[in-house]
């Protein structure tokens, strides 16, 4: 859960990907300095090496599941 207003800064997981599904909320998705809306339902797929970076900004909680792999 990311409250409202919060972020997970940018980093790297190294040769890890990741499947991020949005269950709840909207917010900003960044990787690779490629910036994207985000909301309940989405699916993103994270390569690996790549930088992300997550921000909610709407005044509701981002809910999100993430599978690494």
């Amino acid at each position: 859960v990311l409250p409202s207003g919060a972020s997970i800064g940018a980093h790297r997981l190294g040769d890890r990907a990741q499947l991020l599904i949005v269950t709840a909320g909207e917010g900003l998705m960044e990787i690779d300095c490629e910036r994207r809306e985000v909301a309940q339902g989405d699916v993103i797929i994270i390569p690996p090496e790549s930088e992300r970076a997550v921000v909610n900004n709407s005044v509701f909680d981002l809910k999100f599941v993430i599978i690494e792999a």
